[in-house]
């Protein structure tokens, strides 16, 4: 693991939207808050927050779920389904946290996610809004399916990994 400071200091080797999938994850909210007892971010804390290295390839899904995350909260959705899917791929990006800091832990569990998410098409410069979308609403009706991996890990992890649970704030 690296830290933030050695991360802007030393190498690029991290995509800005990998950091901000992690910044923004339940784990690091979790550990930030068990390390410093103030709500204000001081700069000089989040330059101590654990990064978990991690290749390119590791990191190409994180930054195709943070764009379709990042499109979906710019465009006016219209419906409660369509304000589900910014959410669900939230926990999605979660649940690959998790397996990131606790690989073994989901391994033992068998409730990986990473492993399951097959392809995750990434945004083109050229593409439209309307090709954006369609993106995100077939990555979501796959990922979402009852019988699909990613859908079952995440709902089961929550419910049967008691370290989950309390990072979630599940139990007490």
């Amino acid at each position: 693991r690296d830290n933030f400071n050695n991360i802007i200091q030393k190498d690029k080797l991290y995509s800005l939207k990998y950091l901000l999938a992690l910044f923004n994850s339940t784990v690091i909210n979790y550990w930030y808050k068990s390390h410093f007892d103030n709500v204000n971010i001081n700069p000089e804390q989040v330059r101590l927050i654990p990064i978990k290295k991690s290749n390119v390839l590791i990191q190409r899904p994180f930054i195709s779920l943070v764009d379709y995350i990042v499109f979906l909260k710019s465009e006016r959705l219209k419906d409660l389904e369509e304000l589900i899917i910014p959410t669900y791929f939230e926990q999605i990006i979660d649940g690959m946290v998790y397996e990131l800091y606790f690989p073994d832990l989901l391994k033992k569990h068998k409730r990986e996610i990473i492993t399951h998410l097959g392809e995750l098409p990434e945004y083109t410069d050229g593409m439209s809004d309307e090709q954006k979308m369609k993106i995100c609403n077939n990555v979501f009706n796959r990922l979402n399916d009852k019988d699909h991996p990613v859908r079952i890990n995440i709902d089961k992890m929550k419910e049967e990994i008691s370290e989950i649970r309390i990072i979630e704030g599940l139990e007490n």
